[in-house]
């Protein structure tokens, strides 16, 4: 109700800056009409942007397993492992912004103290330390901000790769690494550093009258990055299933199945798990009804000096 209530007097206000009364109000209430006419349509792409990027990061765990079982248990899982990457990215936020916000508080006490020790400074060599000790003082606020959005972005990826993926840079295949390096090229390809020199192009994007040369550059690598988090999240769905597949196995005891095996996904009472051995992995999927497995026998290693 209050919610509504300060709705209906903004619609009130909006309606009334008409009148020539409320002239110096014009400006901030539409911009507000602006910001509302467009809610509901960003929240509508947010919504589907993030449920885009669930469902490739689900398609990418799914690529791992083998097509006769996919076939079958594709749809039944999709909610839950959804639910599960929403959990997570949202847990390993959460935690980030507390260690962020404490890491911050903390490099910002340091830093204004190290600002007033410059100050002591100043008191017995003024010439030296003259206008930039009380500078470095005065503003060294304005780096809290962004030192916290940087410790928030550096320790949300380290909680989510070590208690959602794993990933090491020793794992790292040949194949990725490629593709990383691609990726960096096309990047410079983008900003025009092969066309000129990175003095140059980075004098064009400082000159405030290359207003639509930095919105075009701004453009193209916007649409560059959203292809990257699509690539990746492809990629971290498949580096999710390797994390699953090297733990330690699990004791199930159910109906259909009794045994040690890697939970791969769960939904309800439906589970799919992986059985390994040295010569075989075994891809099992059972529910309170029914079960259905598919063993896979690995080929087995051929020595270099074994006898033909």
């Amino acid at each position: 109700m209050r919610k509504k209530h300060h709705t209906e007097l903004l619609d009130n206000l909006i309606r009334a800056a008409d009148n020539k009364e409320f002239a110096p109000f014009q400006m901030v209430l539409s911009r507000w009409k602006r910001v509302k006419k467009g809610w509901p349509g960003s929240i509508t792409q947010l919504i589907f942007i993030a449920f885009s990027l669930a469902s490739t990061h689900y398609v990418g765990f799914m690529s791992k397993i083998p097509f006769e079982i996919t076939s079958i248990v594709t749809l039944d899982f999709l909610p839950a492992f959804v639910g599960t990457f929403v959990f997570y990215t949202l847990l390993c936020f959460t935690i980030a912004k507390v260690i962020a916000f404490f890491f911050s508080q903390l490099l910002f006490s340091a830093g204004h103290t190290l600002a007033a020790f410059t100050l002591w400074l100043r008191r017995h060599w003024p010439n030296t330390f003259n206008r930039s000790a009380t500078k470095l003082y005065r503003e060294a606020i304005q780096f809290e901000r962004p030192a916290y959005n940087i410790l928030l972005v550096v320790f949300f990826l380290i909680l989510f790769n070590v208690s959602y993926l794993e990933l090491l840079y020793t794992s790292i295949g040949e194949t990725t690494k490629i593709f990383m390096f691609i990726a960096i090229f096309a990047i410079v390809l983008k900003i025009g550093f092969l066309a000129r020199s990175p003095a140059k192009v980075v004098r064009r994007l400082r000159d405030e009258k290359r207003i639509a040369y930095r919105r075009q550059l701004t453009r193209a690598l916007i649409y560059f990055g959203a292809g990257l988090v699509v690539a990746f999240t492809y990629y971290a769905g498949i580096l999710r299933f390797e994390k699953l597949q090297k733990e330690t196995a699990t004791t199930i005891e159910s109906k259909f199945f009794n045994g040690n095996a890697n939970i791969l996904l769960k939904s309800g009472d439906s589970f799919l798990a992986l059985r390994q051995t040295d010569n075989s992995r075994e891809y099992i999927f059972f529910n309170e009804q029914n079960s259905i497995s598919l063993k896979i026998e690995s080929e087995p290693k051929k020595l270099p000096n074994a006898e033909q």
